[in-house]
């Protein structure tokens, strides 16, 4: 409920999410599988998956440069959420 609720609350129509990695530093748990079930399944907007090797050919194109005030763990996202927009044709 309360993902769904932030959803509506915020009028976000499109969302973009990276595919969970099966190994590594950042693979994904138990919890993240939960957490991205969640998000594809709210009524209030629709998701696409990004694999990595997308996001990173993306990234390359378009040269995205992540800002230096984010921390490494939020990089992904934000690669994420430049190839989304991409996708959308946003920018």
């Amino acid at each position: 409920d309360a993902i769904c609720g932030f959803i509506r609350d915020q009028n976000i129509e499109q969302i973009g999410v990276k595919q969970r990695a099966q190994k590594g530093q950042f693979a994904g748990g138990p919890i993240t599988f939960k957490m991205e079930g969640l998000i594809q399944l709210n009524p209030h907007a629709t998701t696409q998956l990004f694999s990595g090797p997308t996001i990173a050919a993306a990234t390359r194109r378009h040269d995205f440069q992540v800002p230096d005030q984010l921390n490494r763990y939020q990089a992904d996202a934000y690669l994420t959420a430049c190839c989304a927009a991409v996708a959308l044709n946003i920018i």
